[in-house]
């Protein structure tokens, strides 16, 4: 059981990550525009609100977001 709990949070940001892809694709193609990859402080964002208690998983959203959302 425990396993699974840990699992979780995990899941989630995976879950999210996806989402946010699926989201930024329709835009752009409702746009007409190609892909930007380096928008993303609101994928950035997100993925901080998820889970603040991780510093790990912060530390990577800042080596990979140019955007001073924090």
């Amino acid at each position: 059981m425990t396993s699974k709990i840990q699992f979780l949070p995990q899941w989630v940001i995976s879950l999210n990550l996806v989402l946010a892809g699926l989201r930024l694709g329709l835009k752009n193609r409702q746009v007409g525009e190609k892909w930007v990859s380096d928008d993303c402080s609101y994928l950035c964002k997100g993925l901080y609100n998820v889970d603040m208690r991780k510093k790990p998983i912060l530390s990577n959203i800042k080596k990979y977001c140019h955007h001073k959302i924090f």
